[in-house]
């Protein structure tokens, strides 16, 4: 009788141990799969290009850092400042971190924020006035009628509905006229060997070398291993360059009117009869 009330305890405890491992696996699974698919919103939202710069920590202790070139449906590829690109699974992802900087809405957001704070008081004028009239119903209220709230709250609509295109044509006309000035800059040093340049991209790229060619919508530098990068006037935050040979002209210059001047004033001291 006891081998038997022994028996039976043990496949209890055999089968209730089954049980609960298979349940921590299940709920294991569950939330490695709910994390995936939480990456796999952030990637898809961030969306991908050179302007989509992302820092990555895996499970296994390594991180990765770069741009987002593609994204699938199981993985997605982040290339390095070294231009080595790096297939990630989603499941893999311990935590992740990004930015799109298109459009240059993550610069300008601080001007973002001195449109939101006079668009909420004008949406906040009919809230105001309705509490008031709740509070204090015992006054006769003359001047503030159904009409004015209905024209606070029209306006307030209004303003909401202007402001945001607003905003879109300010970013685009900056942008447009960032590149402008970056594609001007680069046909004032011109191209060649002597024309050296420093460039930063807003995706955190930097490239330092020689402008070989310049186009309508991009330029090349090349570095001093001889590779050649091609960048897009509108990808590039700040340049700094210098042309070489235009200051070896200035000095040549220079160093021809000093001997010119000292050969006229030379021939009249000979004319003159004087000595210098």
């Amino acid at each position: 009788m006891i081998n038997k009330i022994v028996t039976l305890l043990l496949v209890f405890a055999v089968t209730g141990g089954a049980l609960h491992t298979t349940a921590f696996a299940q709920a294991s699974q569950t939330k490695q799969e709910k994390k995936a698919a939480e990456v796999k919103t952030k990637i898809n939202k961030l969306g991908t290009g050179e302007k989509v710069f992302v820092k990555v920590k895996l499970y296994n202790d390594n991180s990765y850092e770069g741009y987002l070139t593609q994204a699938n449906d199981n993985d997605f590829v982040v290339v390095d400042k070294a231009g080595a690109s790096h297939t990630i699974n989603y499941a893999d992802v311990k935590s992740i971190g990004g930015k799109n900087m298109s459009n240059g809405k993550d610069r300008d957001r601080s001007r973002h924020r001195r449109w939101r704070y006079p668009l909420g008081v004008v949406a906040c004028l009919p809230t105001y006035y309705s509490e008031q009239l709740t509070l204090h119903a015992d006054l006769k209220i003359t001047n503030m009628t159904n009409k004015t709230i209905s024209a606070l709250i029209i306006c307030g609509l209004l303003c909401l509905t202007w402001v945001s295109p607003l905003n879109a044509q300010i970013d685009q006309t900056k942008q447009e006229k960032k590149t402008s000035e970056i594609k001007a800059k680069i046909k004032k040093l011109g191209t060649g060997e002597q024309v050296n340049v420093k460039v930063k991209l807003y995706s955190g790229s930097s490239y330092q070398g020689y402008v070989s060619q310049s186009n309508e919508g991009d330029f090349a530098v090349v570095d001093r291993s001889g590779k050649a990068e091609t960048i897009k006037y509108s990808d590039v935050d700040t340049i700094t360059g210098k042309n070489f040979l235009s200051g070896h002209k200035l000095a040549i210059g220079v160093t021809i009117g000093v001997i010119g001047t000292a050969a006229i004033i030379f021939a009249i001291f000979k004319a003159t009869g004087k000595r210098l």
